[in-house]
């Protein structure tokens, strides 16, 4: 079982204290923590479906998940 990833590796991203970075991975949670595919606790399971980004923001790496990210940075070309 995967998540649903809301956003995609490439996306300019801001987050909540304004910072601006670019997606350049994504996994699981689960798969984040290096967890066994072998454990059955349904606890731990749940973790497969938190998205973790992994993102370069203000200059340093760093993981988010989706409540630390306000939103895709969108812009359009003008026409001359």
């Amino acid at each position: 079982m995967t998540p649903i990833y809301q956003y995609n590796v490439g996306d300019i991203i801001e987050t909540y204290d304004k910072s601006f970075g670019i997606i350049i991975g994504r996994k699981s949670a689960y798969d984040h923590m290096a967890f066994s595919l072998s454990m059955a606790d349904d606890s731990i399971k749940t973790y497969m479906n938190i998205a973790v980004y992994k993102a370069l923001v203000d200059g340093s790496i760093t993981y988010l998940n989706e409540s630390n990210i306000a939103g895709v940075i969108e812009w359009k070309t003008k026409k001359i």
